[in-house]
């Protein structure tokens, strides 16, 4: 009769001690998972907001105009009416360009750049639409058609600059847009190549500490059951 007697195997010299490391190594593999996609919907999201904001600066484009016809037709023929629809159109810029600015203030920073000039687009026309607001001002407050046509001519120089500015405007959003998708894509594809790593990491951390010592003490015992007793594995 044999008697086959295993000595204990020290804990620090198992094959089975990196369950903790692999793991680890999935916690760490999930989390990117998840944290890649809740990065990726958020970003995308705001990408996707660009087009509405975009949308908004055109109105803008527009409004600036129609104030200063507005204006023309109040200098030609001043009525209650038409004073009413340039205070209507003034009110609806001024709600659109606050929109505007406070959303390009809450940008996410990865859709922002040094280079974008967004600020220095909306402080152009934060500052002359001060100075079309005060032409404007001055052509409904004066009684005599000269002086209403002598604002207005400064009505529409500022008019003039309005439209290049919010063109301006519209074409750095865009870029902006253009730029977080970049981004976006670029940090995407860097976490999936993380990703594949620890994976291939995962699986051959699995096969060498796992499966491997396990096919090894497979065939341990399949020698043992055909009566090769002398066979030995560390």
């Amino acid at each position: 009769m044999c008697h086959v007697q295993f000595a204990p195997i020290p804990s620090a010299a198992s094959p089975f001690i990196g369950e903790h490391q692999a793991g680890w190594i999935f916690l760490v593999l999930a989390t990117l998972t998840t944290g890649n996609l809740v990065f990726s919907n958020m970003l995308h999201g705001s990408i996707s907001n660009i087009a509405g904001l975009i949308n908004q600066s055109g109105q803008l484009r527009y409004l600036s105009q129609k104030t200063a016809f507005n204006s023309a037709s109040f200098a030609l023929e001043p009525s209650m009416a038409a004073r009413e629809a340039g205070r209507e159109a003034e009110a609806e810029f001024e709600m659109r360009y606050a929109s505007v600015a406070s959303e390009v203030e809450h940008f996410h920073p990865l859709m922002r750049s040094a280079g974008d000039n967004l600020a220095r687009y909306l402080q152009q026309i934060d500052q002359t639409w001060q100075r079309q607001r005060a032409a404007l001002a001055r052509v409904r407050a004066e009684p005599v058609l000269t002086d209403r046509l002598s604002a207005q001519h400064e009505v529409a120089i500022h008019a003039l600059q309005l439209l290049g500015q919010t063109d301006g405007l519209v074409g750095a959003l865009e870029k902006s847009a253009h730029t977080a998708r970049q981004r976006a894509d670029f940090i995407i594809c860097l976490v999936l190549a993380l990703e594949v790593l620890l994976m291939l990491g995962a699986y051959f951390f699995v096969r060498s500490r796992i499966t491997l010592p396990i096919i090894n003490l497979t065939e341990l015992t399949r020698r043992f059951a055909i009566g090769k007793q002398a066979a030995r594995k560390d």
